[in-house]
């Protein structure tokens, strides 16, 4: 997977999730997340995940370090096309 794969797909848990009529959907806050509230969010759970020696370390350092090297109009561009792809699909 590139980079911009492996981000995605962790951006993907943080900005949908599955509604009670079993339909992906945004998450309540997905729009509004900004990409520091994103690496925050996601670097408070790598210290976690780390701690409990869970098998995702790569996949989060990878979305942090890709996060920390765009804008935030990229990061926002990036976040409406996992939103708008998943509800297309």
């Amino acid at each position: 997977m590139t980079q911009i794969e492996i981000t995605q797909t962790v951006l993907f848990d943080y900005l949908m999730a599955m509604s009670v009529n079993g339909k992906i959907e945004p998450r309540e806050n997905a729009e509004t997340l900004t990409r520091k509230k994103m690496l925050a969010n996601i670097e408070k759970d790598f210290k976690e995940i780390e701690s409990l020696g869970i098998d995702l370390l790569f996949e989060y350092a990878t979305t942090i370090e890709h996060l920390k090297s765009i804008s935030d109009d990229d990061f926002e561009t990036l976040k409406d096309t996992i939103i708008k792809v998943d509800l297309v699909s």
